[in-house]
């Protein structure tokens, strides 16, 4: 197996979009406490449906991070 090896620049651009995915999922939380991760679910797969695969990656990473927000 090779290891995949990231420059400085690229690892900061994925720590900040983590952080970013962290405080969007957050966000909806406190908006939607109830239905938080239905919402992002919902979400990711009209994005799917209308082609639009980054933001329903977006929104898949945002859901998987509501459903570990959540269990705290």
């Amino acid at each position: 197996m090779q290891e995949q090896v990231h420059s400085e620049e690229t690892e900061r651009v994925l720590l900040l979009l983590k952080r970013e995915i962290q405080r969007a999922a957050s966000r909806l939380i406190k908006v939607r406490p109830r239905d938080a991760l239905r919402f992002a679910n919902r979400q990711a797969e009209y994005m799917g449906e209308n082609g639009r695969q980054e933001d329903q990656v977006y929104w898949e990473k945002i859901a998987a991070e509501v459903e570990k927000q959540s269990r705290f």
